[in-house]
């Protein structure tokens, strides 16, 4: 018998960092870990800004995927330093969306 596959989770944050739902994104992120969801988060608009920040990278550390959008990054003139995150584009995005069970956006 085939073991089932672990559902899969976006968590995409546009928010910015000293904005509660940033807060939520990340709560949500680690409680979807904590119920054994493959996770995967995507940082748009003002979320790029979380990139570098300890949440995060505790994610990364943990096996999330990172990614930050592109252009978000160049239009917000963001440098994103952390080796452990994904310069992507909106494609990357939707293929994420697609290929996941459950998306839970925090703008």
């Amino acid at each position: 018998m085939q073991e089932k596959e672990a559902p899969r989770t976006v968590v995409l944050i546009a928010a910015a960092p000293s904005e509660g739902p940033a807060k939520d994104a990340i709560a949500c992120a680690e409680a979807a870990l904590a119920c054994g969801d493959a996770t995967y988060l995507y940082l748009y608009d003002e979320g790029v800004l979380l990139a570098d920040c300890e949440p995060v990278q505790r994610l990364a550390s943990r096996g999330v995927p990172i990614y930050a959008c592109f252009e978000s990054c160049r239009r917000g003139r963001v440098e994103i330093r952390s080796e452990t995150v994904l310069l992507s584009g909106l494609v990357s995005l939707a293929g994420l969306i697609a290929a996941c069970d459950r998306l839970e956006a925090f703008t």
